[in-house]
Order: C-alpha cells, then sequence, then structure tokens
C-alpha cells in the first residue's frame, strides 16, 4: 500500500513542475497557479460536503447507497465537479 507521504511527495513535485513549466512559457504563472488551485479547491470542498450530505440525507430516506470518502472519490469529485459526485452515487447504486 502506498504512504501518505509518498503521495504529498508526488503531488508537491507535480506542482512544482506545474508552476516550472508555467513560468517558463511566459504566463503568469503565479496569479494562473493561485486561480487553479482556488478553484480545485473550491472544488473538493463542495464535492466532499455534497458526498456526506447526500450520504445522511440518503440514509434518513432509508436507501443503504453509501458513497466512501476516501483518496479515490476526493480526486473523481475535484477533477469532475458536480457530475463526478453523481457519478460516483450512479456507480455505488449500479454496482
Amino acid at each position: 500500500m502506498v504512504e501518505m507521504g509518498a503521495v504529498w511527495i508526488v503531488g508537491v513535485l507535480c506542482l512544482m513542475s506545474f508552476i516550472w513549466i508555467a513560468g517558463s512559457n511566459g504566463i503568469n504563472s503565479i496569479g494562473l497557479i493561485f486561480e487553479i488551485v482556488v478553484k480545485l479547491m473550491c472544488r473538493c470542498t463542495l464535492g466532499i460536503t455534497l458526498l456526506y450530505g447526500g450520504n445522511l440525507l440518503l440514509q434518513q430516506w432509508g436507501y443503504s447507497i453509501k458513497v466512501g470518502i476516501n483518496a479515490v472519490t476526493l480526486v473523481c469529485v475535484t477533477l469532475l465537479g458536480l457530475p463526478g459526485t453523481v457519478l460516483l452515487w450512479g456507480l455505488t447504486f449500479f454496482l
């Protein structure tokens, strides 16, 4: 199993590489990177909140569908946004 330390190291290296590539192409890298990071953080927070709230709501209504909140669902919700959240519930329902 991959340790979380290794995941953080790879993530930081990818972010640093992205900053370096954006800066070498003459793009206003600080503003661009800040905008991308803030958007991803907002998507992540909103998506996980929707998953948690949706799980509670479905549990109250008596459904046994529950999407686990882990690293895979975090990435799916962050990259795909609201459609990713719906996709996770659909996959949980059909699988």
